[in-house]
């Protein structure tokens, strides 16, 4: 089978810093001088040095190891001169993060700064709770990214706390009173979804703003499809593409998804294919799976550069890997006509149901509505897949797509 496949639309000099106490460090009486003569003549140094200093000189400060360990390049009070450590490195080097930060807690003058960093290294570690105390303990005393964070627990129920809707608003306002752009945009989610709250698309719209004016890159994002969404009355695609292209500059993935979309439909601009393809590209560098997609499907069709089906594949298998679904229906389309890779029907039959597994709604809606056009053995193989879901009643494997087979897979992919 080999079938043109068309893009689905998306709805988008270093300072000195001293690092011991004031005693431990040598004074003018503690250099070194001369000593005696040796027994062969020879002069040498007496070394009268603090030794005691010396060590305490020459062993880390608790409170740096923390930050240089556990900081978040969130953290607008974390030191200058240290970067932060993005989650999936500070997983790495949780263990260290948690001794450094547990030594820096003990002072009992440290900034709150050290418990939010230590609940940090423990949630990294997959301590969630004990990593919860240490959150509440940082944001008691202010801290406002352990505000957020610990607003999370309360909204998912987590860290050993119940669900609590109300003080998770409580939490994250606050934060976001502090200035902190990322409790600003989750205010926005939770206004334009209903979560935990009645939904208000003018509020969500006000909070995205000011975490867009805040800086944070997925603000601007959820604005900008929040502005084409139609939830604010006419779509505004001007003022959202404007946003996209903020975001993408930023580094945002999605909103170079979003770009990419723009410009493969002609969004309130000429289409350009080439423009889509580029887009979707460093969407798919980012590791952004449906930009893996979009490319993939780019190559595919020859859209905007080289048709290559060899390449389309490659894309596909990282968009599966970093968990698309729908590219798993791709990829058995090219399993199955021997596009790409090679030809086989157990391997096209495994990536379709991989694809229906995930509730695809577009591998539900192809199969329901173009049935025909798939060999009897794959039929037969997606009602299989129903009756042993319970989707399929009554049960029937004969590969015959009645309008109960077609309705179990329009139900399913809507699940």
């Amino acid at each position: 089978m080999r079938r043109s496949v068309r893009c689905a639309a998306l709805g988008l000099a270093p300072a000195l810093v001293m690092i011991g106490p004031a005693s431990a460090i040598a004074t003018p009486t503690d250099r070194p001088v001369l000593g005696a003569a040796s027994g062969d003549g020879t002069i040498v140094l007496a070394q009268a040095i603090n030794l005691d200093g010396l060590k305490q000189l020459s062993r880390p400060d608790p409170g740096a190891e923390c930050d240089r360990l556990a900081a978040s390049d969130q953290d607008r009070e974390r030191p200058a001169l240290v970067p932060g450590v993005p989650i999936a490195r500070l997983a790495a080097q949780a263990d260290a993060a948690i001794t450094a930060c547990r030594a820096a807690v003990a002072d009992p003058a440290a900034p709150a700064r050290y418990q939010y960093e230590l609940g940090r290294a423990l949630q990294a570690a997959g301590q969630q709770t004990e990593a919860a105390g240490w959150y509440r303990k940082a944001a008691d005393a202010g801290n406002i990214l352990a505000m957020n964070n610990l607003a999370v627990f309360y909204e998912n129920g987590g860290g050993g706390f119940p669900p609590d809707q109300a003080e998770a608003t409580r939490l994250l306002e606050k934060a976001a009173a502090g200035g902190l752009a990322i409790s600003m945009y989750s205010l926005g989610r939770r206004n334009e979804f209903g979560s935990g709250v009645p939904m208000d698309y003018a509020l969500a719209r006000s909070w995205y703003e000011k975490s867009a004016a805040g800086g944070f890159a997925p603000g601007m994002t959820s604005l900008g499809w929040l502005l084409v969404s139609g939830n604010l009355g006419a779509p505004d695609f001007a003022s959202a593409r404007g946003w996209f292209e903020k975001a993408a500059t930023a580094g945002e993935a999605n909103a170079m998804v979003s770009l990419g979309d723009y410009y493969l439909q002609g969004i309130n601009m000429e289409r350009d294919y080439a423009q889509a393809r580029s887009w979707y590209a460093k969407a798919a560098d980012a590791g952004q799976p449906v930009g893996m997609r979009r490319l993939g499907l780019m190559y595919l069709d020859g859209y905007g550069g080289p048709q290559d089906d060899a390449v389309a594949a490659s894309w596909l298998q990282r968009a599966v890997a970093a968990g698309d679904a729908s590219s798993s229906y791709y990829l058995g389309t090219l399993s199955l006509s021997g596009h790409g890779m090679p030809k086989r029907l157990d391997s096209a039959i495994d990536f379709f149901l991989a694809a229906l597994k995930e509730h695809d709604n577009y591998a539900a809606t192809q199969f329901r509505d173009h049935s025909d056009d798939f060999p009897i053995e794959v039929r037969k193989a997606v009602q299989d897949f129903l009756v042993r879901n319970g989707a399929l009643q009554p049960p029937r494997t004969d590969g015959v797509f009645d309008d109960a087979t077609k309705a179990a897979l329009g139900a399913w992919g809507a699940g």
